[in-house]
């Protein structure tokens, strides 16, 4: 048995496969489905009993999410997990919706998520917001079952959009390994050939456009905002890199090489932040950090604030005393966030998106 994205990288379904007649056969295709809309279910996480007679299948989407145990031999399904109090809520609300397509980027397919407001209409125009993370051997475009605290964007008439640029996985070897010893790099021109296709479109503003990511996506935040040339001119960056050589010697080394002139010191110099911190002039940068983060040290941001200050570059900074790199602020975080973005997207004053939100549990639900 085993688990695969070769139907479409987006889905992920399980196999049989018998060695003796090498008969293969998926045994998740069409097998769950939505009762009301008649979805399939085509993204699954499997776990075997021991003698394989029956497995437990977490259907992750594009429908709600369920656990189910399946029989092998006797196609039975008993259901273990239905998340129906979550397919209620889902139900009451009104839910932006996703189109998806690819663009060229250097000769790759790029391939892109626009999750559009509920009621979208191709004669207006609306901002966009890239929501990236960006890092190795990671997915963005997939069909597991996502509402988060960006999926709120949609109801300001802000098109949320995710993206798989070099470096992301379930796109074959060449496309995940064509950032090796380059981290940033590519992915940026991605990210840019995608800024320049959607800017050409008519439903979409050409100056509103912002950036946003945490750890890995911070870095790549950053790092598109300082080659941007325009293009975008807003972004938000939490706890990034910004020099691989202060990042964990395991994960860096390993798609970096080592920072040594007879190995890959210009690698290193190239992408690093604080190379390029003249490129922040005039634009909307927002760095966020905390203190305590034991994964991304607060070096990293320290360093680039003392860079930015240096060149005398005004930005906007946020620092959390004594938490790590997760933030935990009881929805502090995202509501900072959530008004930076929408004063530079939509001009929402900060006051009155403040006094809209101001209860706190609507931050602490993402």
């Amino acid at each position: 048995y085993y688990r695969s994205t070769e139907t479409s990288s987006t889905q992920c379904h399980v196999y049989s496969y018998d060695i003796k007649t090498r008969d293969k056969k998926c045994l998740t295709c069409g097998l769950l489905k939505d009762k009301e809309t008649g979805a399939n279910c085509t993204y699954y996480m499997p776990q075997f009993s021991p003698n394989c007679s029956w497995v437990t299948l977490s259907c992750l989407g594009p429908i709600v999410p369920l656990t189910i145990i399946y029989g092998i031999k006797t196609k039975t399904i008993k259901t273990m997990v239905d998340n129906a109090n979550t397919r209620r809520m889902v139900k009451n609300f009104t839910m932006p919706t996703s189109h998806y397509y690819t663009i060229k980027s250097d000769g790759y397919d790029v391939p892109v998520r626009e999750i559009r407001p509920y009621n979208f209409d191709l004669k207006k125009k609306y901002a966009v917001l890239f929501d990236v993370y960006g890092g190795p051997n990671t997915q963005k475009i997939d069909d597991r079952f996502r509402i988060s605290f960006t999926t709120m964007f949609s109801s300001h008439d802000i098109i949320v959009v995710n993206f798989d640029a070099r470096g992301s996985s379930c796109k074959g070897y060449a496309y995940m390994h064509a950032v090796y010893r380059n981290l940033g790099h590519y992915e940026t021109i991605d990210a840019l050939n995608l800024a320049k296709y959607l800017r050409k479109q008519t439903y979409i503003h050409p100056d509103r456009i912002a950036i946003w990511g945490w750890s890995y996506g911070g870095f790549y935040a950053a790092s598109v905002l300082a080659d941007s040339n325009g293009l975008i001119n807003t972004a938000v960056s939490v706890a990034p890199v910004t020099d691989w050589r202060y990042y964990d010697t395991v994960y860096t080394e390993r798609y970096m090489g080592l920072p040594t002139a007879k190995d890959n010191l210009k690698g290193y110099e190239s992408t690093s932040l604080l190379t390029k911190v003249s490129n922040f002039t005039g634009k909307n940068f927002f760095l966020i950090h905390g203190t305590a983060d034991d994964n991304v040290h607060f070096q990293n941001s320290a360093q680039l604030v003392t860079a930015l200050i240096r060149e005398k570059i005004k930005f906007q900074s946020q620092y959390f005393p004594d938490l790590d790199h997760s933030i935990s602020s009881g929805g502090y975080i995202n509501m900072i966030i959530c008004d930076y973005l929408l004063f530079h997207l939509t001009g929402e004053n900060l006051d009155s998106s403040f006094a809209r939100y101001k209860n706190k549990n609507f931050y602490n639900h993402y």
